[in-house]
């Protein structure tokens, strides 16, 4: 996580550990990423230190972009059959 208080002198403040991402969405106070483990949500609201929500981690899903509105993600999925 990087704070941009000062835009000309950014920091990290936080980070996350992801593994072969390949989206990431943020809104409000949470990510969402898909990776080889499908969809895994993150609470940022305290940049510092970021709190996986594993209640919320779906299976892989062959996710290609994400996106969020509210609180909610959307993944596009690629047809495998």
């Amino acid at each position: 996580m990087i704070d941009i208080d000062e835009p000309l002198a950014p920091r990290t403040v936080g980070t996350e550990i992801l593994h072969g991402s390949v989206a990431i969405a943020v809104q409000f106070r949470y990510t969402f990423v898909t990776d080889r483990g499908g969809l895994k949500t993150t609470d940022v609201i305290d940049p510092s230190r970021p709190k996986p929500i594993q209640s919320s981690t779906l299976p892989p899903s062959n996710g290609h972009r994400a996106s969020a509105a509210r609180t909610y993600p959307f993944v596009v999925t690629a047809n495998t059959a």
